[in-house]
């Protein structure tokens, strides 16, 4: 029989005479006569008691909200606690204005890279129609810098009697030019030499104006070595127009000239005069032949 490390009055008093001296006085009651029992003090036995009891009812209590606790999250895993609150942990640290600050950055980033992928886009093809706008001007302005020229060009042909090819000879020599009047801003038709620099005016009127078209005519008229073939001579002043078959430092009908065409004549002044066969070919509209190189 196990003996109780403490008994009350009434319990001590029913025991037998050998074991009521196993217990001493404590108290209202009796408690076993040794030091400790499993290392536990039984000086004050009713404390102890008391302070199991207290253990007790804490444990019930804890059970208790714990059941409670269940029966509102349901099957709650216990082991997750940890992870739950890491999770927690982590959601305290986040910042909603760095988050936001970070895509505001990110959007603004790839933003400006797609406008700027559209804007060197349109760039590109807004360059493209106005190089091919410009491309069109330009030849259009080549154009009527041409029809003028040759406008102007064919009326003086008219005054001096000169055969119109002269005008494709002094084109393609670019014998002329054209600049802009810095205070009308207007294209003006210059007569410029080999270098391309501008030629000025010899009538003496105007030193520093630039020769006109009319004196360059007059030039040319008054050099027959070089443009006698594009003129025609006094004496035939009268008979209409001359042109390609004038006679020219008495080389008579021009042999290149489709009315007049000669092979041998062409072959002698060739060999006498190459760079009269040269404009002789070029008033008649024929290429004009290279000069043997010694």
């Amino acid at each position: 029989m196990a003996l109780k490390a403490s008994l009350t009055a009434e319990e001590h008093q029913a025991l037998g005479d050998s074991l009521k001296g196993e217990y001493v006085q404590d108290g209202d009651g009796f408690k076993l006569d040794v030091e400790t029992v499993n290392g536990l003090s039984l000086v004050n036995a009713s404390a102890l008691s008391t302070a199991a009891s207290s253990a007790t009812a804490e444990k019930e209590k804890i059970e208790r909200k714990l059941k409670g606790f269940q029966s509102k999250v349901g099957d709650f895993d216990l082991d997750l606690l940890p992870q739950a609150r890491e999770a927690l942990e982590k959601m305290a640290e986040w910042d909603p204005d760095e988050k936001l600050k970070k895509h505001k950055e990110s959007f603004e980033a790839s933003t400006r890279q797609a406008f700027e992928t559209e804007y060197r886009q349109k760039a590109k093809v807004f360059e493209t129609e106005s190089e091919k706008k410009d491309a069109i001007i330009g030849s259009r302005t080549e154009q009527l810098k041409r029809a003028l020229f040759e406008s102007s060009a064919l009326q003086l042909c008219a005054q001096f009697n000169a055969d119109p090819s002269i005008v494709n000879v002094m084109r393609d020599r670019r014998m002329v030019d054209w600049e802009e009047d810095q205070e009308s801003m207007e294209l003006r038709l210059v007569v410029v030499d080999d270098s391309g620099q501008k030629r000025y005016s010899v009538s003496g009127k105007d030193p520093m104006s630039g020769m006109s078209l009319e004196e360059l005519f007059k030039e040319c008229q008054q050099a027959p070595d070089k443009w006698g073939i594009f003129f025609k001579p006094p004496d035939k002043a009268g008979s209409g127009a001359g042109g390609s078959s004038a006679i020219v430092g008495g080389v008579g009908d021009n042999p290149w000239d489709d009315k007049t065409f000669n092979l041998t004549k062409q072959g002698e002044i060739f060999r006498k005069d190459p760079a009269l066969a040269k404009r002789l070919a070029a008033a008649a509209g024929k290429p004009i032949p290279e000069i043997p190189s010694a």
